[in-house]
C-alpha cells in the first residue's frame, strides 16, 4: 500500500471513528449535563423555545480524541500542544457551561491554553511576504513574534465558533465542513497527522448534529463550541499555514471564513456602538439572517452554502 493511500484509510478511520463516538456518547452527556444542571432556559436573545441541556460537546472532544486514536496517529509534536491546550480549556468551559463564568476569566484560560499549544509545538513560525505573494521564495519567518500571532490566531478562532453558536446545528456543521476541508489539505500535503485529527473533528461534529440539528435536543455549550475553534485552529497552525506563497496564508481563512466573519463584523458593530467586545446582543450574523425573515433551519442551511463554498475556493485555491 502506497504512503498516499495509508494516509487515507487512515483519515476515513479517524473521521469514521469521531462520528460512532460522537453519535453514542452525545445521549450520555446531554444527561449527565442535565443532571449537572447545565440547561438553557429560553429568554432574551435565545433562539430555542424550550429548556436544553448544554454542555453535549463535551462528548465531541471524545469523539475528536478516540477518532484520532483509532487511526493510530501520534499523540506527540504538535499533538502534545492540542491536548495542553485542551487539558486547560476543557474543564474551564465544562465550568462555565456549569456556572456561567465571566467572559474574562474565560479569555486568560483560553490565552493559557494558546501559549500551552504554541510551547508544544503549536505554531505559525511564518507566512507570506504580503508585499511579495505570488514570489515562491518569499516567505517571512516570525521568529519571537510567532508567539503572540499564534495565540492570537487560537484564541480568535476559539471563541469565532463559540459566537456562531446560537442557532440549532450551525457551529456544529459549519466546524464539519471547514475540518474537511483541512483534512483534505493534509491529507493531500501527506501530512497524516493534520488529516487524521481534522477528519476525526469533522467525524464528531457529524455526530453530533443527529441530535443538534433543530429542533435541538442538547446544545454543545462553551465545552464544544471553544474546543471545536480551538482544535480547528491548530489544525491550520500545524498544517495549512505552511509555506511561502500566498495560497498557504489565504487558504486557512477562506476555510474559516463564516465564523471570522461573524467575529469581525460583530465586534466592529459593538466598538462603533461604544459597547463591550463581549457584550451580549442579537447582532451575530445569524440573527440578522433571522430578522430578515430566514427561518432557523433556512440560516443554518444558508450558512453551511456560503462554509462550503468558501471551502471549495480554499481547496482550489490551495492546489494552485
Amino acid at each position: 500500500m502506497s504512503d498516499l493511500a495509508q494516509i487515507g484509510l487512515r483519515t476515513w478511520l479517524a473521521g469514521a471513528g469521531g462520528l460512532g463516538a460522537a453519535l453514542l456518547l452525545t445521549p450520555a452527556a446531554r444527561w449527565l449535563m442535565a443532571r449537572l444542571g447545565a440547561v438553557d432556559i429560553p429568554h432574551g436573545r435565545h433562539c430555542h423555545d424550550r429548556p436544553t441541556p448544554r454542555g453535549g460537546g463535551l462528548a465531541i472532544v471524545a469523539g475528536v480524541l478516540f477518532g484520532y486514536w483509532l487511526a493510530g496517529s501520534s499523540f506527540n509534536g504538535p499533538m502534545t500542544g492540542v491536548l495542553a491546550g485542551l487539558a486547560v480549556l476543557v474543564p474551564l468551559c465544562l465550568l462555565d457551561d456549569i456556572y456561567r463564568l465571566p467572559p474574562r476569566p474565560r479569555l486568560v484560560g483560553q490565552v493559557v491554553a494558546a501559549s500551552l499549544a504554541w510551547q508544544f509545538g503549536v505554531r505559525i513560525e511564518g507566512v507570506t511576504n504580503l508585499l511579495a505573494p505570488w514570489a515562491g521564495d518569499h516567505y517571512l519567518a516570525l521568529g519571537w513574534v510567532s508567539w503572540p500571532v499564534t495565540v492570537a490566531w487560537l484564541v480568535a478562532l476559539t471563541n469565532a465558533v463559540n459566537w456562531i453558536d446560537g442557532v440549532d446545528g450551525l457551529a456544529a456543521g459549519v466546524s464539519a465542513l471547514a475540518a474537511a476541508a483541512l483534512a483534505f489539505m493534509g491529507f493531500c500535503g501527506g501530512m497524516s497527522d493534520v488529516a487524521c485529527l481534522a477528519a476525526a473533528v469533522s467525524g464528531a461534529g457529524l455526530g453530533f448534529l443527529r441530535y443538534n440539528f433543530a429542533p435541538a435536543s442538547v446544545f454543545m455549550g462553551d465545552v464544544g463550541a471553544m474546543s471545536l475553534g480551538f482544535i480547528i485552529a491548530s489544525v491550520a497552525a500545524a498544517g495549512a499555514f505552511k509555506g511561502a506563497a500566498l495560497t498557504a496564508f489565504a487558504a486557512p481563512l477562506l476555510v474559516a471564513a463564516v465564523p471570522l466573519y461573524d467575529v469581525v463584523s460583530t465586534s466592529w458593530g459593538r466598538w462603533r456602538r461604544r459597547q463591550a467586545l463581549d457584550t451580549p446582543d442579537r447582532t451575530h450574523v445569524h440573527h440578522r439572517l433571522l430578522e430578515r425573515g430566514y427561518t432557523p433551519v433556512q440560516t443554518v442551511l444558508l450558512l453551511y452554502l456560503a462554509t462550503a463554498a468558501l471551502c471549495l475556493a480554499a481547496l482550489a485555491l490551495w492546489r494552485l
